[in-house]
């Protein structure tokens, strides 16, 4: 597992899988060093201690490559992290909890690519079913990556034409 944002609230996720019969590895980041993601690692630290979840902290990371291609799944909600997991065949998990981020999430064209959720229950539930439906996570990622490849600068400047054109 790879996650880039809402730390706790993946951790909680991960508590309930590995209560059941799931052996899990993740590895985190937090976007920026400041002083809101320091208490947030510290409340994440306090709660693998507490739940004996064996969590490697990497702090900080430039270059997530050799984290996105070493991991099954991804938990992002922002558009750029999703398109660079997209780009690395990863099936992907992505939260909203407030309506812009629904928005975004569910009316973007890779949102049949992805699974989104609300909250920690869904997410959990979407976890496990996706963790014992492979054919139907393998289509998810296939279609994600063929959506991917197609995408290129040309293409953007198109959409920003026709979107600014209709003005």
């Amino acid at each position: 597992f790879y996650f880039s944002s809402s730390i706790i609230y993946f951790l909680m996720i991960v508590f309930d899988l590995a209560r059941e019969k799931y052996e899990l590895a993740y590895k985190m980041k937090s976007e920026e060093l400041n002083q809101k993601n320091i208490q947030l690692e510290k409340k994440a630290r306090e709660f693998c201690t507490k739940h004996r979840i064996n969590a490697s902290f990497k702090g900080f990371i430039k270059n997530v490559n050799a984290y996105l291609s070493d991991c099954d799944f991804v938990f992002v909600s922002r558009y750029l992290g999703i398109l660079e997991a997209l780009s690395f065949e990863k099936f992907i998990f992505a939260n909203h909890n407030n309506a812009i981020k629904k928005d975004y999430l569910e009316m973007t064209p890779f949102a049949k690519f992805i699974s989104i959720s609300k909250d920690f229950e869904e997410l959990s539930n979407q976890i496990e079913y996706y963790l014992k439906n492979g054919q139907k996570r393998n289509k998810m990622i296939e279609g994600g990556f063929d959506w991917v490849k197609a995408q290129d600068w040309d293409k953007v400047i198109t959409i920003y034409l026709r979107l600014w054109s209709k003005n």
